[in-house]
């Protein structure tokens, strides 16, 4: 399951999307909630879903969006 970082430079804060998974996932496998990665992750400013990334960007409209684009050294995606 992916997740996705935003830096939110006007704010200055950084924000991390992560999966919702339902209820049948949580049946099979361990599923962190957002307090979770916010304990994980204590230098991320926000934690919100993966399903909000959508919304996020219409109601932000930034000027200037930069994307990572490359192959993960992790999974070679």
């Amino acid at each position: 399951m992916d997740c996705y970082g935003v830096i939110d430079f006007a704010n200055e804060k950084s924000i991390l999307f992560v999966p919702n998974p339902n209820v049948f996932y949580k049946i099979w496998m361990t599923v962190l909630n957002k307090e979770d990665f916010q304990q994980k992750y204590p230098l991320i400013d926000e934690i919100r879903y993966v399903d909000e990334l959508e919304t996020f960007f219409a109601t932000q409209m930034p000027e200037t969006v930069f994307v990572n684009g490359g192959i993960n050294s992790d999974s070679g995606l």
